[in-house]
């Protein structure tokens, strides 16, 4: 990915876009954060107890502030998940399964959460169900990141088009969003964590041997490749 390409998100999201396509840089913030982390993940669990029990003894009228702290603990929790995720050492479990399978599990989760949002959603599939050996756990988690991130930040009544095809012995799938004209996108709504979606989706097609290419010429344009065998025994 470019440095162009880069730019469609601002701040930490990009700069980590940057990192993922070298196998180097990854390296050395692994050595960089690793301790730092674990170090956070530690104080993370403490606070996450430290809540429970003040809520287990806590007045019962402060509920609704007790569900937005936690609410808060969540976001800041799965902010260090997702940025581990990248940065971490990546093993994949392969499995023989047709690219179709995957993206049917996925339609009805995504339809529902871009139609809560008033967002067409149109997902085109080939009539030829290919094979492949790839991870679905880990394309899911990437895939529906990305999803999540454009629910809740794609326009009301605007479209969303999800294309997957094979070209040649490349999986390829096409997102597009022909109404976003703003730049850099938001990768989060305000006041929230950075979701991380692109950097942690590039990096899992990274790993899987491929890669991600982002553009905003004509509305906002994803592509995603990598190798029908790419996890292939």
């Amino acid at each position: 990915m470019s440095d162009s390409e880069c730019n469609l998100v601002r701040g930490l999201a990009g700069d980590l876009l940057k990192i993922t396509a070298s196998a180097e840089q990854l390296s050395t913030l692994y050595e960089t954060l690793g301790e730092f982390n674990h170090l956070v993940r530690n104080r993370l669990n403490s606070l996450k107890l430290s809540i429970y029990l003040a809520r287990q003894d806590g007045p019962k009228h402060l509920d609704e502030y007790w569900a937005e702290l936690d609410r808060r603990y969540r976001t800041i929790e799965g902010f260090v998940e997702r940025l581990q995720t990248i940065y971490r050492p990546m093993s994949l479990t392969p499995m023989r399964l047709t690219v179709g399978m995957l993206f049917d599990d996925l339609h009805a989760k995504w339809s529902k959460g871009f139609e809560s949002r008033q967002v067409r959603f149109m997902l085109t599939s080939p009539s030829d169900q290919a094979v492949g050996h790839f991870d679905p756990i880990r394309l899911g988690q990437g895939l529906d990141a990305l999803a999540a991130w454009r629910t809740d930040n794609a326009k009301a009544n605007s479209l969303v088009h999800v294309e997957w095809h094979v070209a040649g012995e490349d999986v390829v799938v096409l997102w597009r969003e022909p109404e976003v004209t703003c730049l850099p996108l938001d990768d989060a709504p305000e006041g929230d964590a950075p979701c991380l979606a692109l950097p942690l989706l590039a990096r899992i097609i990274t790993a899987h041997g491929g890669r991600l290419d982002a553009s905003l010429e004509d509305g906002l344009l994803l592509q995603l490749r990598w190798p029908l065998g790419a996890c292939a025994a």
